[in-house]
């Protein structure tokens, strides 16, 4: 079994991640179950409202800035992981 967890920058927000020895992965907030899924679907699901994030908002920034140049480096490192 493997596990992870997600907190929040500045905030009590965290996400527990569990996958078990069949590969699915539970997921978790404050001890209450939120869902399950293969990591495939994880991965679809996380990776789809960054991109539209990137499109609709980031996309803005100079191509310059850091902000910008590390979204699409963390995006493209989530791409090829997850392939």
């Amino acid at each position: 079994m493997t596990t992870a967890s997600f907190v929040g920058t500045g905030s009590s927000f965290r996400l527990d991640f569990r996958r078990d020895g069949d590969a699915v992965v539970t997921v978790s907030a404050n001890g209450t179950l939120v869902g399950s899924c293969r990591p495939g679907e994880l991965a679809e699901a996380v990776l789809r409202p960054a991109v539209q994030l990137d499109r609709n908002l980031l996309s803005r920034l100079p191509a310059e800035s850091g902000a910008a140049r590390d979204l699409a480096s963390s995006l493209e490192r989530f791409r090829t992981a997850s392939a």
